[in-house]
């Protein structure tokens, strides 16, 4: 019967000119809805926070064993939380708009390469690779919205990533290859 009447009472409000336009709800209703929003998600925050702190350990794991899928897809899952591994979102006051913001926030940044090997982008431009081979890569972010990276891969190869606007996840583009996904699995 409640929703019944929620429904007939939204549908009404929708129709009224003038009266909740951003929203469509009439101002005391939004504003209800609002707070109701804002107490669940306060009563929900310790328990999202747990989640996180889990999933980080689980991403450590993961780094830790090399096993870049369970590292791609808890990072995903961290994303999808809008969180950083730590509880929160990412506040680390780098203004990601710019191409020299988006270098500075993905120095020291490690990524899903292919299967289980993984880059780590340092200041220099220049990006460790996780295989035991000793040639390293190049980087250089060539655009902003979207961030794009270019750069040669150990073998000499073009590779190409482009990211979310968080920086969180991608896909790259190496050589003739076909697209792949990849995810940020450890951060600074």
């Amino acid at each position: 019967m409640k929703t019944i009447l929620v429904s007939a009472l939204l549908a009404w409000a929708a129709s009224q000119p003038g009266r909740g336009a951003a929203t469509g709800m009439p101002g005391p209703l939004a504003e209800a809805r609002a707070r109701y929003e804002a107490a669940l998600a306060n009563a929900t925050k310790p328990i999202r926070d747990r989640y996180l702190q889990e999933l980080e350990q689980m991403r450590v794991i993961a780094f830790t064993t090399k096993d870049a899928d369970l590292a791609f897809a808890v990072s995903q899952e961290i994303a999808l939380l809008g969180g950083n591994g730590a509880g929160g979102i990412v506040t680390d006051g780098i203004d990601a708009s710019s191409v020299d913001g988006v270098k500075q926030r993905l120095i020291n940044t490690t990524w899903v390469w292919h299967a289980s090997e993984t880059i780590t982008f340092l200041p220099d431009g220049m990006a460790r690779w996780s295989n035991t081979r000793a040639e390293a890569f190049t980087w250089k972010v060539v655009g902003a919205t979207p961030p794009v990276i270019e750069g040669k891969a150990w073998n000499g190869g073009k590779y190409r990533m482009t990211l979310d606007a968080r920086l969180r996840t991608g896909k790259v583009v190496e050589g003739t290859l076909p697209e792949r996904p990849t995810s940020q699995i450890r951060f600074k």
